[in-house]
């Protein structure tokens, strides 16, 4: 039987730091190509969970809803990482776990399982 690498923490810690400025370098070129997204796209988030309070979901769900609804798509999908952030930072969503959803555009790669607080208030 094979053993697992252990994870270098500080390897680790390099992973979120690059995952975090992508996020953040993708969102303020979103912003420079269309002025307002980010604020559009967090009032998409609270749309999308004021139709489904308490439920799970994924980033990927609220986005096929946003552009299902006329949304602009951004130029780079990690530009929903700062909405997202800012939708946690408000307590209108929790995180809940990791999951592969199974989305051919994240080539499949785990992603962030959120749930809809249902005390939030906007």
């Amino acid at each position: 039987m094979k053993s697992k690498r252990p994870v270098d923490p500080n390897q680790q810690q390099l992973g979120f730091l690059g995952m975090q400025d992508g996020m953040t370098r993708a969102s303020e070129h979103q912003e420079r190509l269309r002025p307002g997204w980010n604020e559009e796209a967090y009032e998409w988030i609270l749309r999308y969970i004021r139709l489904h309070p308490g439920e799970e979901f994924t980033c990927t769900d609220v986005r096929k809803f946003a552009y299902k609804h006329g949304f602009d798509q951004p130029h780079e999908q990690r530009s929903w990482g700062v909405p997202t952030k800012r939708a946690i930072s408000t307590k209108a969503i929790r995180f809940v776990r990791w999951e592969n959803d199974g989305d051919k555009i994240r080539h499949t790669s785990p992603c962030a399982v959120y749930e809809a607080c249902t005390n939030f208030r906007h």
